[in-house]
């Protein structure tokens, strides 16, 4: 296994790429019309986010819930308002809310009828910074477009990492951000010019990452999985690719929540489905406790690591093509050579575009 020592890398406040904040797809089963309520806080720099929705019939998207007021709260009596940046997302600016550890936090929403939910209030923990990440090249399974499960070539994650030293409990959790970069050809350009296009996507959606020092023994964790990323499209490996880590220190509620949804998952024979709305969050109705409420507000502080890799790091681990004259190599007269648009169009990738994040 490869291992980076983390050092200078661990950030504990520094602003994303992307957020971290996942959007969790539940299962509408019969009970459609159900309120989701997911998102959540944490220390770093960055814009939070809350997420309202109801469920629809035949597992449909989510309906957004749009116009709702929504509001964090702490412990000590401050509150800061979300504003709706888009129809059912709701947005804390970064730099609004000067949140500190030791204090707990909660949302209250107020829906456009005046009907009124909030979270149970969470602690926000230090964070804990991880020792070292490591990585392999090893064998996944997944679900592809056919809708079967496969056996696939995956870049697989591991962390090692302490607890807090404070508490004789802690719970943490992993979310993973992937980014590459590809560059066009100067043979497409008449100027021989070239365009690098950035991309990213959260790693892993619906899976949950977790794990706790009452039942690991040492106190130390090593060569713990946190992720993985398919080695198809190999585009993505070509050239520079980044892994941005995230270490969640949660609550010991957050950490039974994720429990129960990987216990679940494994009820069901897979971990690929919408999430049942059996599984019950954080979330209540004010005056009527007994409605369903799905969803989870998390407090959590994340302490940050990035690890990068570049295509001499699988030399002799993993047979990646050549982008010149495999990839790309019917530009260069190669029949045989498979045509991909993004040599000359790299816009055409079918991943999320970013812009060009500073720290690349």
């Amino acid at each position: 296994m490869n291992r980076l020592s983390i050092g200078i890398l661990v950030v504990l406040l520094l602003a994303q790429l992307v957020s971290c904040i996942e959007e969790i797809p539940f299962a509408s089963g019969k009970g459609f019309g159900t309120l989701v309520i997911s998102g959540g806080i944490n220390n770093l720099e960055e814009d939070q986010k809350v997420f309202l929705s109801r469920t629809v019939e035949n597992g449909g998207p989510p309906r957004p819930e749009a116009h709702a007021l929504v509001k964090l709260v702490e412990s000590t009596g401050r509150s800061w308002d979300f504003i709706e940046t888009s129809e059912g997302q709701y947005t804390l600016f970064a730099g609004t809310a000067d949140t500190e550890f030791g204090a707990s936090y909660h949302i209250e929403c107020t829906l456009e009828g005046g009907v009124r939910y909030q979270s149970l209030p969470e602690k926000l923990f230090p964070a804990v910074q991880p020792d070292s990440t490591g990585w392999q090249i090893g064998k996944e399974t997944t679900r592809i477009e056919d809708g079967y499960s496969h056996s696939i070539d995956a870049f697989q994650l591991f962390i090692h990492t302490g607890f807090a030293a404070d508490q004789p409990e802690t719970y943490l959790r992993w979310t993973v951000q992937s980014a590459f970069q590809f560059t066009t050809l100067p043979e497409c350009s008449p100027f021989r010019t070239t365009v690098t296009c950035y991309f990213s996507e959260l790693l892993n959606p619906g899976r949950f990452y977790i794990r706790s020092n009452k039942d690991q023994a040492g106190g130390v964790l090593r060569n713990h999985p946190i992720g993985y990323e398919s080695m198809e499209p190999f585009y993505r490996y070509s050239e520079t690719h980044y892994f941005t880590i995230y270490q969640h220190r949660i609550s010991q509620r957050a950490y039974e929540y994720y429990s129960r949804l990987n216990q679940v998952a494994v009820q069901n024979g897979s971990i690929f489905d919408p999430i049942p709305a059996s599984v019950k969050g954080n979330v209540y109705r004010v005056d009527r406790e007994d409605e369903k409420v799905l969803g989870y507000f998390q407090v959590s502080s994340i302490a940050v690591v990035r690890m990068k890799v570049v295509q001499a790091d699988l030399a002799g681990k993993y047979n990646l093509l050549d982008k010149r004259y495999n990839l790309c190599g019917l530009y260069f007269g190669y029949p045989d050579a498979g045509y991909f648009e993004g040599c000359c169009n790299c816009y055409s990738i079918k991943f999320p575009l970013i812009d060009k994040p500073d720290w690349w």
